[in-house]
C-alpha cells in the first residue's frame, strides 16, 4: 500500500517522496492550502490561519501560525518520524536559557591587586550586547577570545567564528567534542613521474607528427598547448581553496501581508550590485551594466552562480567588469548549490563552528564577509530564536563593509533583538569609516601601533574620572596586558557603570 502521505504530496503537486515508515501527519490539514516551493525541496503551504514549511533536505516540518501585528509565530518543528525536535517561540528550554544573560566571562586580573574582573555577556542593560578588542595580534588577545568562546560552550552557548588568519587553532584542543570547521581544502600535489624529461619530449614529438600539415599559426598553439599540459615541475602544486556553502545569488524569504513571498530578481541583483560597489574599484556605468546582466543571468539560472555570472560577462566581451572583479572569479569561494546550517544556533548544546577564510584575497574575504552576515541574518529573523543569545567573533573586522547601508551596520544597531553579541576583533579602529561604532560601551584595548594610540586615548580619557591619560599606560603595555573599558564585575559583583582598567591574562 502506498504511503498515505505520498498521496496527499501528489496532491498537492509536491514531487517528494517519503519511505514506509515516514510521515507528515499534520499535511491532511493543508489539503486546500496554497503551495509554492521556496527553494530546492523547501516548500510553503499557507491556510487562512496556519504555516507549514516541509524541508525534504533535512527531513523536516514546521507547523506555525501566522504572524499578526503585535504577535508573534509560534510552532513546533518535527521530523518525519513524528518526534518534536523544537519549538517556535515560548519554548521552555528556551526561556530557562535566560539565565545566559548573567554569565560572567572571565575577562583578566589586576597586575597590582589580586581581583579577577569579568565581562558579562549578553547584558540587558546596555543598548547592544558587542564588545570591540582592538590591537596588534598576539597570543593573549586571541587567548582572552578562546577563554570567552570556551566558557560559553560550557554555559550551553553556542559561537560563531569567522576566521581571517587561522587564529583559532588551539580551540580544537580545547574544545575537541562541540567544534566544528567548514570545508578546508589543501593543496593537491600532482605525481610527476620519475622521467618526467622523456615523457614531456615524447608528449611534444607526437603531437608535432600528427599535426605538422596544419597551418603554422595553429599548429604553433596546438604545441604550445601540448607543452602547457605536459609534466612542470614550477605547476606541480595546485592550488584548492575551500568551497563555502553559501550562494551570492540566493533569495530569501521575506514575510509580507500576502505571507511568505522569496525576494524578486531585482531585490537579488540589488544587493549584489551593493556589495561589489563597497568591495571593489568599479565605476558607476560598469555598475549599471552588472545590475542588468545580474538581472538577465537570473532570469536565465533557475540557480545562478558565479560561474554562470561570469561566463555571461565573457559573452558579451564585458573586459573591464572581469576586470574589476578578477580576485573574486579567480578564488572561486563558493560552492554550487551551497547551503550553510545555521541551525545549532537555536540549540543549547554550546557548539562552536569556525567559518575559515584565510586562504582568500582580503578582496575575496571582505565580498565573503557580507555574504555570509546576510545569510546568517536572515537565518536568524526566518527560523532563529530570538530570546537565545549567541557570540559571533568576526575577525579582522576591519576587513569588513562598513558604508551606511551595509549590513554590519544592522547587525550592530538591530541585532540584540535577535541575540546577537558581536566581538569586532581589530588593529586600528581608525580604518573603518562609521560612527556605528560610537554605540559599543564595551572595549578591550591590547598594545598597539604608536599611530593608533592617540585614537584610543581620546576614547579613555572620556571615560577615566580624574584628569590624568592612559597615553603612558598604552605606550607601556606588556604583551600579556590590556586596557579594559566594559561594564565590569569584579568578583562576581555587578557594576553598571563603565570603568577602565588595566588587566592582565592568567
Amino acid at each position: 500500500m502506498e504511503n498515505e502521505t505520498n498521496q496527499l504530496l501528489k496532491s498537492l503537486h509536491i514531487n517528494e517522496q517519503l519511505k514506509y515508515d515516514e510521515s507528515i501527519p499534520i499535511l491532511e490539514n493543508f489539503k486546500d492550502a496554497k503551495v509554492k516551493e521556496l527553494s530546492s525541496r523547501i516548500w510553503h503551504l499557507e491556510s487562512d490561519t496556519y504555516i507549514l514549511i516541509i524541508d525534504f533536505n533535512d527531513k523536516t516540518y514546521k507547523n506555525l501560525t501566522k504572524p499578526y501585528a503585535d504577535i508573534e509565530s509560534e510552532g513546533y518543528i518535527f521530523n518525519f518520524h513524528g518526534e518534536m525536535i523544537g519549538e517556535i517561540s515560548n519554548n521552555p528550554s528556551i526561556k530557562n536559557s535566560q539565565a545566559g544573560y548573567n554569565i560572567k566571562l572571565p575577562v583578566g586580573k589586576s597586575p597590582f591587586k589580586e581581583e579577577e574582573y569579568y565581562w558579562q555577556f549578553a547584558n540587558t542593560h546596555q543598548k547592544n550586547y558587542n564588545i570591540i578588542i582592538e590591537g596588534k595580534s598576539s597570543k593573549s588577545k586571541y587567548a582572552l577570545l578562546e577563554s570567552f568562546i570556551v566558557n560559553l560552550s560550557r554555559e550551553n552557548i553556542p559561537s560563531i567564528i569567522i576566521d581571517t588568519n587561522n587564529h583559532f587553532k588551539n580551540l580544537d584542543n580545547l574544545l575537541t567534542d562541540k567544534l566544528s570547521r567548514g570545508v578546508k581544502l589543501t593543496p593537491r600535489q600532482v605525481n610527476i613521474p620519475d622521467n618526467k624529461e622523456y615523457v614531456n619530449a615524447n608528449i611534444i614529438d607526437k603531437v608535432t607528427e600528427k599535426y605538422k600539415d596544419l597551418d603554422s599559426e595553429v599548429y604553433k598553439k596546438v604545441v604550445e598547448k601540448a607543452s602547457h599540459k605536459s609534466f612542470n615541475t614550477t605547476k606541480n602544486i595546485k592550488k584548492a581553496n575551500p568551497k563555502l556553502p553559501f550562494n551570492p545569488f540566493k533569495k530569501y524569504s521575506k514575510y509580507s501581508l500576502n505571507g511568505f513571498t522569496l525576494e524578486d530578481n531585482p531585490s537579488v541583483a540589488r544587493r549584489f550590485i551593493r556589495i561589489v560597489n563597497n568591495v571593489y574599484d568599479i565605476s558607476p556605468d560598469e555598475l549599471n551594466e552588472l545590475y542588468f546582466i545580474c538581472l538577465k543571468s537570473l532570469e536565465k539560472y533557475r540557480h545562478l552562480n558565479l560561474d554562470h555570472l561570469k561566463n555571461e560577462l565573457d559573452m558579451i566581451k564585458a573586459d573591464s567588469i572581469l576586470s574589476s572583479l578578477k580576485d573574486l572569479f579567480v578564488d572561486e569561494p563558493f560552492a554550487k548549490g551551497g547551503k550553510y546550517d545555521w541551525s545549532f544556533l537555536n540549540e543549547s548544546t554550546g557548539k562552536v563552528k569556525i567559518i575559515d577564510l584565510s586562504q582568500y584575497t582580503e578582496s575575496t574575504q571582505k565580498f565573503i564577509y557580507d555574504i555570509i552576515l546576510y545569510d546568517l541574518y536572515n537565518f536568524k529573523i526566518t527560523e532563529g530564536f530570538f530570546d537565545f543569545p549567541f557570540f559571533t567573533v568576526l575577525d579582522n573586522s576591519q576587513n569588513i563593509n562598513f558604508s551606511s547601508n551595509s549590513i554590519i551596520n544592522k547587525l550592530l544597531v538591530n541585532g540584540k533583538e535577535y541575540g546577537f553579541s558581536i566581538a569586532l576583533l581589530m588593529d586600528d579602529e581608525r580604518k573603518i569609516k562609521t560612527s556605528t561604532l560610537n554605540t559599543i560601551e564595551d572595549r578591550i584595548y591590547f598594545a598597539s601601533d604608536d599611530e593608533s594610540i592617540d585614537s584610543i586615548v581620546e576614547i579613555l580619557d572620556n571615560l577615566n574620572e580624574n584628569d590624568s591619560s592612559w597615553k603612558n599606560d598604552l605606550l607601556n603595555l606588556d604583551e600579556d596586558q590590556y586596557i579594559v573599558s566594559v561594564n565590569l564585575n569584579s568578583d562576581g559583583k555587578d557594576s553598571t557603570s563603565s570603568r577602565v582598567h588595566i588587566l592582565k591574562f592568567e
